[in-house]
């Protein structure tokens, strides 16, 4: 890492002995000598409009762009509100300044309804507080998709994983023509859309429903990307279909379908595959299970099915066949009156080959686990989702949504391990299981809002309801052997468990004004919520045998209120709001049809938020509290021995959980040069924070059980930066993130308090705005330090280097080719050694047919045939590694073939 940064540091100082730079500079003005400040000025290629290079005037209407290339190109400079400029430029090798002033005519709006002149191309444009790009006048191959296209535009970073940053900031939603498409996932817009459809990128913080129609910012908003589509791709339909097949028996095969006009937006994917590609990534996996807090169980780790095929962005194990497909119909009756329904559905099959090995430490000794599970197991998820938002009128807004969501899936497992000590093997045992599960959510939510004349300004209700259900089965054949123990320890279980949980919530929110943008804001809810959770458990494989002592029902009943109240300062510059929220509830669990007891909590839950955007620069404070509940499986203090060796119990006596949150974080977009500079700190606190605790015994059995640990603590902070080396003609992106957790966590009723201090350096060299060749080379370091007060012997420490390369050409206007290589070293002191993964890939295309509409292809995976899959985690008191099977080298031949049956746009000016 440190040489490829000494390289880098080479490059920026030899910039200067590269052929010098030639100047374009001038002065824009209106008519009347007026300077124009933020107009666009753009270097245009000659030959066919696409983007060169770029500057924004100053205040005082000055501009100055930098070239090093020969060859003809246009000057253009452009400004809302007036008519764009052209003059031609040649750029020599004896060329040092070009200078040129240009008076801009102000339209006074006589441009034509319904009239686009296509041959006018002004790349970018600043309209107010939204940046607009003109797709046209960046280069993309034929069978690019929308994300391709962004990450050619000025100011829009797009990582590996397809996450999106815009003026630094987190791209939260992609619209389609202003319309959400398939929910809120950004991905699912710019992975599918194809990039010659689109006509424009619009890009801008978006206000939420609420404050678009009352009027009043109150501080709640998302950076946003809003498609805007060709004219003649809103007339018929366009897609494509693909197949493939290869070597090694893979193939894939997908069909991506769109069809939109003046009111409506339909939309159809689908796939099919066995190369470990999905469909969907794992924004929509949240959005599956109701979002993030769905996710998260007692002990705050993500409970997800290991046989679902959810893209992380981290290459998968096992082999995974899998089939998704997807629809969405959005429907405008008027504007403002928008009916959007989307499904989302995957069925995969994964079967993965692991081996597993853990140091685990008692205190006044150690052990070791190995073991090898073998695991075939298929998985479906379904999501119907949909919204629907109505102004009645000026004065009334209607908005509701409805989902429902699907799940299941069933496997076979088997694994052999053992226990040893000093090299002698304590113990060894095999597991046989098998088992299904299913599980069902339904939800709405409804809101009303009234607007208001006078200092009450609005009227808000809003109710919610949801249903889950959730049923697993499960049966195990354990054998374990013990060395210094004659006799066989055999157990045979079935455990069944049935969880169904309904909550609703209700409420009001009003806001009266009392001064200059100034407003206190008042708000009460009512929220009830009921847990039921059934087991049935059996030491034998027959469903009759059940064992009543380990077959408890556990219910929970929450019923609760919160009343808020906020003063609210809302200006275009800036706001903030300060308030208090007093959180009241009753916790009544119930065992076994007997209720354990009824209690009472109060809350004070302070809360303020802060932001300020002035010219580019941002600034803002987040500080919040919250209270989580304990559930029923959480509060169940019947074991759980599906597991022989590792007993499980939860814990009547939980108390809630009370976190603090702070944010703060500051960012300056600059609109001359597109650079950006964020950094941002947040500290977490959360007491009584409720975890696992752990008892070891000396057979190497394991107690785990539910307790409130006295907290856990965290804190980071991260620092961004891109920047372009016009010189060089590359923009560098640069992140470091630097975070520490501490928490404490009860190990032989001793507590053990683990730390852990993590910092993360990434670099992304691009060269954008090119049309022939496409680079993009970058690398990553992570230290993370780990250490533990009980036993020292637990401490770790790991270092992981990346290094990825990606490189693209045009061979011609018809054959592209591109490679890429990726690079993962691990290098931890407590597992298995170092280990290297290099992954070389590389793919060909050419592009035939009448009007560019076939495309085949010939890619190559893994060339290096390295590949493997490798999970290592230092916990509470064990190190943990895990290496699976995972898809090797292939070759692939593929076809895709354009579908487009497109109307003539009307109004089109060639």
């Amino acid at each position: 890492m440190v040489k490829r940064i000494l390289f880098l540091a080479i490059l920026i100082a030899f910039a200067h002995l590269l052929p010098a730079q030639i100047v374009v500079k001038g002065i824009i003005q209106d008519t009347a000598n007026k300077p124009l400040a933020f107009a666009s000025v753009s270097l245009l290629n000659k030959e066919d409009s696409t983007f060169q290079a770029m500057a924004v005037s100053d205040k005082n209407g000055h501009y100055e762009l930098k070239e090093n290339k020969e060859g003809k190109y246009l000057l253009q400079a452009s400004f809302v509100g007036y008519y764009t400029e052209y003059i031609s430029v040649e750029v020599t090798k004896t060329t040092h300044t070009i200078t040129h002033n240009f008076i801009l005519q102000n339209n006074g709006g006589k441009l034509l309804p319904n009239v686009e002149i296509s041959a006018e191309r002004v790349p970018i444009k600043l309209k107010g507080d939204t940046l607009e790009y003109n797709a046209g006048s960046f280069k993309t191959r034929p069978d690019a998709v929308v994300e391709d296209l962004l990450k050619k535009l000025p100011g829009i970073q797009v990582d590996a994983n397809g996450k999106i940053k815009s003026m630094g900031k987190d791209v939260k939603k992609v619209l389609v023509d202003g319309k959400e498409f398939f929910g809120d996932d950004p991905l699912i817009a710019t992975k599918n859309l194809p990039a010659n459809a689109v006509s424009k990128v619009q890009t801008y913080e978006g206000k939420n429903d609420n404050s678009l129609f009352t009027g009043i910012d109150e501080g709640e908003k998302d950076m946003t990307i809003n498609l805007i589509l060709k004219n003649n791709k809103k007339r018929g339909y366009f897609g494509d279909v693909m197949a493939g097949g290869g070597t090694q028996d893979r193939y894939e095969a997908g069909l991506k379908g769109f069809k939109f006009n003046k009111k409506e937006q339909i939309a159809v994917l689908g796939l099919h595959n066995n190369i470990n590609k999905f469909g969907f990534s794992f924004k929509d996996y949240i959005n599956f299970n109701g979002g993030i807090t769905g996710l998260l169980n007692g002990n705050s780790s993500l409970e997800i099915s290991q046989d679902e095929p959810i893209d992380i962005g981290q290459p998968q194990p096992g082999n995974i066949t899998s089939t998704a497909m997807g629809a969405n119909y959005s429907f405008e009756k008027r504007k403002n009156n928008i009916f959007n329904l989307n499904y989302l559905g995957s069925i995969s099959n994964r079967i993965q080959l692991t081996n597993n090995k853990s140091q685990n430490f008692t205190g006044d000794g150690s052990f070791d686990n190995n073991s090898i599970s073998n695991r075939d197991g298929n998985a479906n998820s379904h999501r119907l989702f949909g919204k629907w938002r109505n102004d009645i009128d000026s004065m009334h807004q209607l908005n509701a949504s409805l989902k429902g969501i699907f799940k299941g899936g069933d496997y076979v497992a088997n694994s052999t391990g053992e226990a040893i000590i000093n090299k002698n093997t304590i113990n060894q045992n095999t597991n046989n299981s098998n088992g299904n599960n299913n599980s069902f959510n339904i939800g709405t939510i409804l809101g009303y809002t009234i607007r208001q004349k006078g200092k009450w300004k609005y009227v808000r209700l809003h109710a919610s309801a949801e249903y889950i259900r959730a049923n697993n089965y499960n049966n195990w054949s354990n054998v374990i052997e013990y060395i210094n123990n004659p006799n066989l320890f055999k157990n045979l279980q079935i455990q069944q468990r049935i969880s169904n949980e309904f909550s609703n919530q209700f409420g009001a929110t009003t806001m009266h004004k009392i001064g200059y943008a100034l407003y206190i804001k008042a708000a009460v809810d009512a929220y009830y919520s009921f847990e039921n959770f059934e087991q049935q458990q059996g030491l034998t494989l027959n469903k009759k045998d059940i064992v009543d002592s380990l077959s408890p029902q556990m219910s929970n009943r929450i019923l609760g209120n919160n009343i808020t109240l906020s003063l609210l300062k809302s200006l275009k510059k800036y706001n903030w709001s300060i308030g208090v929220r007093n959180n009241v509830f009753s916790l009544t669990p119930t065992l076994n049809n007997i209720q354990q007891y009824q209690k009472s909590f109060f809350y004070v839950l302070p809360f303020l938020n802060y932001i300020k955007n002035v010219g580019g620069k941002s600034f803002s404070v987040a500080y919040d509290t919250k209270i989580k509940a304990p559930n029923a499986n959480e509060l169940l203090p019947t074991a759980d021995i599906s597991s022989p060796i590792l007993t499980r119990y939860g814990n009547i006596n939980l108390i809630p959980e009370y976190t603090h949150s702070l944010r703060l974080h500051f960012s300056k977009f600059s609109q001359f040069d597109f650079s950006f500079f964020n950094v941002s700190t947040s500290l977490g606190y959360t007491k009584n924070k409720i975890a696992y605790g752990r008892t070891i015994f000396p057979g190497l059995n394991q107690k785990l059980q539910y307790v409130n640990t006295p907290y856990a603590a965290n804190a980071s902070l991260n620092l961004g930066t891109s920047f372009h080396i016009n010189s060089l003609k590359i923009n560098v992106n640069v992140d470091q993130t630097n975070s520490l957790g501490q928490n404490e966590v009860p190990i032989n009723e001793i507590m053990n308090q683990n730390k852990t201090l993590t910092h993360l350096l990434r670099v992304s060299i691009a060269n954008k705005n090119t049309n022939k060749l496409e680079v993009v080379v970058g690398g990553s370091i992570q230290y993370s330090k780990s250490t533990y007060s009980l036993d020292e012997r637990a401490n770790n420490i790991t270092y992981t280097y990346t290094a990825n390369t990606m490189l693209g050409y045009k061979i011609t206007e018809t054959l592209y080719f591109n490679t890429k290589f990726e690079l993962n070293h691990y290098d931890a002191q407590n597992f298995s050694g170092k280990l290297t993964i290099p992954l070389l890939s590389a793919e060909i295309a050419q592009t035939f047919l009448k009007h560019k509409r076939g495309i085949l292809s010939l890619r190559a995976f893994d060339l290096l045939d390295r590949n493997i899959s490798i999970y290592q985690q230092s916990q509470q008191n064990s190190f943990v590694e895990q290496r699976s099977n995972i898809i090797g080298q292939y070759f692939m031949l593929s076809f895709k073939f354009k579908l487009n049956k497109l109307g003539k746009a009307t109004g089109m000016v060639e």
